[in-house]
């Protein structure tokens, strides 16, 4: 019998890891993206210039709650989300699970509203 919930336990886990998840604990929520890597763990109600680092690159962000987005202070016209990076340049904006990329672009509607 434990032989055979062991397996369904490590089914389930594996299927859940190649869709992706994400998890609340507290005010805080992480993910464990489709390709493995380990996603956020930011505040996910911070308060106004509230600074939190990264867990995944360790860059110090800066909530903006004008924006309801995350801004990279050492980096103009860098923001993030709580999911992902999103980048303005002349061509448009990029989005990247991390800040290191790779970068992709992505259509306005993509991206947080106040970012639009």
């Amino acid at each position: 019998m434990r032989a055979r919930t062991a397996l369904a336990l490590a089914i389930a886990l594996s299927t859940t890891l190649s869709m992706g998840c994400l998890v609340s604990i507290g005010p805080f929520a992480f993910g464990v993206g489709s390709n493995g890597r380990m996603g956020s763990a930011l505040p996910t109600s911070p308060g106004d210039g509230e600074k939190v680092r990264h867990p995944g690159d360790g860059m110090e962000l800066i909530f903006d709650r004008a924006l309801a987005v995350y801004r990279v202070p050492e980096l103009p016209d860098y923001y993030h989300d709580g999911d992902r990076y999103h980048r303005r340049d002349v061509n448009g904006w990029e989005h990247s699970r991390h800040l290191d990329g790779p970068w992709r672009p992505t259509s306005p509607e993509s991206l947080p509203a106040r970012l639009r």
